[in-house]
């Protein structure tokens, strides 16, 4: 029996079948449940499938799919996987389940509630905070070595935000997982490999020989440091926190960077290169990720170093090891040791060169960019969105106007 795509989200009900995915299966009904209240169903599938499903969700509906196969004649209930953004909207008591990633998971224990677990749940068009009663052993293994659980559970409120009460984990199989990745896992838009071309092309421009060579001995002699460097995410949270983040945060603050040179003759370009390309080398050694490229917390030494100095290690190292003279590789570790800006944002030390300050501001600008785009993702035009504690705001999507 073929059935829908594990993925399926619930905001594709207008689609056809032939659009699921579903071949070989009639749909007889779908049923829109209403937890407390009477089932209301339609038998008219084409008719309900044009209804808008966000209305039905704000209203506390939740979708069964109700279908049979023509061949073998055995009908099967399939609950659509709603997508993470789709679940915030529900109201509270409502049944959910489907496949989602998991991570932070953090087991405590009180005198009243006994041991339980808090993670937070997502995909790519959110996060929210779920919580695990009365946890067993083997919930707390599956919690903390798998990014990917299939979670049962009900919508409940904490704090006036939507949070997931779950009552049970199920470990689903590699080929569940690989069918839905790029829902389940946020990836940056944009060409990986042609971004990765366009740095190495900057770095083979470098004139001057150490500069050039200490870059590309980092991000293209290293195999190691070249393959994290091109689908490491940027961060854990915030900003480019994405397969491929740390990438697409590099290739844009190069771009910002080649930009000002080519506005200011007084700028030195080999520095701006090198320090747009090295800025955040560090966050390969500081950042954990799992067998699919996402992020699940911070190394040993991401923890006790963090990426600034762990950068600067890797940078010396390189400069070594291709002989870059001593006052070069000065200005240039000087440069990532201070692109936080200022010792309350990381930096122990202020930007003291111009391309170091630029590189600051610059960064910033890349990191402020894509939360904005985050925070207004799923916020309706004319809309603001819900709090933003990285931007410490809320953000308003401008509507179309007249």
């Amino acid at each position: 029996m073929t059935k829908p795509p594990a993925s399926f989200l619930a905001g594709g009900l207008s689609a056809s079948l032939a659009d699921m995915g579903i071949i070989g299966v009639e749909l007889k009904s779908i049923t829109w449940r209403y937890v407390g209240a009477k089932t209301r169903r339609s038998n008219n599938a084409d008719g309900l499938l044009q209804q808008s499903p966000s209305s039905l969700l704000q209203a506390g509906f939740s979708p069964l799919v109700r279908q049979y196969s023509t061949s073998s004649n055995m009908r099967e209930d399939i609950i659509l996987r709603l997508s993470v953004g789709e679940i915030k909207k529900m109201q509270q008591g409502q049944a959910v389940s489907g496949l989602y990633a998991v991570s932070r998971f953090e087991a405590r224990t009180t005198e009243k509630a006994g041991r339980f677990g808090i993670f937070t749940v997502s995909d790519v068009t959110g996060s929210m905070a779920a919580r695990l009663w009365n946890i067993a052993p083997s919930q707390e293994e599956a919690l903390k070595s798998r990014s990917f659980l299939k979670l049962k559970g009900i919508t409940g409120c904490y704090n006036n935000e939507v949070q997931l009460t779950v009552n049970e984990l199920i470990i689903p199989s590699a080929e569940e997982i690989g069918g839905c990745l790029r829902e389940l896992a946020p990836h940056v838009d944009g060409d990986l490999a042609a971004m990765y071309r366009e740095i190495l092309a900057a770095a083979a421009a470098i004139r001057h020989p150490g500069l050039r060579g200490t870059v590309e001995a980092l991000i293209k002699e290293d195999l190691i440091v070249s393959r994290k460097f091109q689908y490491h995410p940027g961060a854990l949270s915030y900003h480019h926190a994405a397969i491929g983040g740390l990438l697409k945060h590099t290739h844009e603050v190069l771009s910002y960077a080649m930009d000002f040179c080519r506005r200011d003759g007084g700028l030195n370009q080999d520095m701006m290169t090198a320090l747009a390309i090295l800025h955040d080398i560090g966050k390969v050694e500081e950042i954990e990720v799992d067998g699919y490229g996402l992020p699940v917390g911070f190394t040993k030494s991401g923890k006790l170093l963090g990426h600034i100095c762990l950068g600067l290690k890797m940078v010396a190292a390189a400069g070594r090891s291709v002989g870059l003279d001593q006052e070069t590789a000065l200005v240039l570790e000087h440069g990532i040791y201070s692109h936080h800006g200022a010792p309350e944002w990381g930096s122990p030390v202020l930007p003291k060169t111009k391309e170091a300050q630029l590189i600051h501001y610059l960064d910033n600008i890349s990191a402020k960019n894509d939360q904005f785009d985050l925070a207004v993702r799923q916020v309706e035009p004319g809309s603001f969105s819900a709090y933003d504690r990285g931007l410490q705001r809320e953000i308003y999507k401008p509507g179309n106007g007249e």
